[in-house]
């Protein structure tokens, strides 16, 4: 079976879904700042990044391994 070929559409994606992240992380951290009540100390706020870049990570590695796997046929 013959493999598709890349599409013409794959980066440009890629560059919009992390345009789409990236406001909604800013969205989310203006609104959680300028909301009243309890706040973060600077400790939590580093624990919080540490934590989102974190699984970030896991997740793109995971994702690339999921992609080289498919592509050298360990999934056969």
């Amino acid at each position: 079976m013959a493999r598709p070929g890349p599409t013409q559409h794959g980066p440009l994606l890629g560059w919009a879904a992390l345009l789409i992240a990236v406001v909604t992380a800013i969205v989310w951290i203006v609104v959680a700042l300028s909301s009243g009540g309890e706040t973060m100390s600077v400790h939590g706020w580093i624990a919080l990044t540490l934590g989102i870049v974190g699984t970030a990570m896991v997740a793109g590695i995971l994702m690339w391994l999921l992609f080289k796997s498919s592509r050298e046929g360990h999934d056969r």
